[in-house]
């Protein structure tokens, strides 16, 4: 699902650098605008929506962002927050929805699984994000340990119960014991 949007983005983006492409070898200095204020590759976008190349569900259309205003080169991809754009008509423009879910960061102008640097976890192995913004293995699985946040933290493993003294004591999510209160 997530790979057939992003290709459907880089359709749009293609439409959208085509118009750009052909009004810069008929020496038209800049797209005209619509009647909702965007400018014409809109129509572009929607007739890949009605053609089945974009998701009906996906914000589809080209708006501004004042976000990201500065001048830029067309067919430029950037990101304002979670947000994938395009540089069109001498400006930045909002291209689909904002990423989230499976795809939360934006890198490049594309949805991605995570922002480079980020570290996390896979259950307990530590994962760093690369710069591409997928997620890597970072050294071996934590044992004896919870994976927090990249790296391998406290002295047991979340889930794991044991008794002492007669009472239940269990790992929690961090990688401590904490006493559950029953008799074992």
């Amino acid at each position: 699902m997530v790979s057939r949007r992003v290709s459907r983005a880089v359709a749009v983006l293609s439409l959208a650098w085509a118009a750009q492409a052909c009004a810069s070898v008929l020496g038209i200095e800049e797209l005209p605008a619509g009647d909702d204020g965007g400018v014409a590759i809109d129509s572009s976008v929607d007739a890949a929506r009605e053609g089945g190349v974009m998701e009906a569900g996906a914000d589809a259309a080209v708006a501004s962002d004042a976000a990201n205003d500065g001048a830029c080169a067309m067919g430029d991809l950037s990101c304002s927050d979670a947000q994938p754009q395009i540089c069109a008509a001498g400006g930045w423009k909002n291209v689909g929805a904002a990423c989230s879910g499976a795809m939360p960061a934006c890198l490049g102008g594309a949805c991605v699984a995570c922002g480079p640097g980020t570290l996390g976890c896979s259950g307990q192995q530590p994962q760093t994000c690369d710069g591409t913004g997928a997620w890597q293995n970072t050294g071996s699985a934590c044992a004896n340990q919870a994976c927090v946040n990249g790296t391998c933290q406290g002295n047991c493993t979340p889930g794991s119960i044991i008794c002492v003294s007669s009472y239940i004591w269990f790992c929690t999510g961090a990688g401590a014991w904490a006493l559950n209160g029953a008799r074992c």
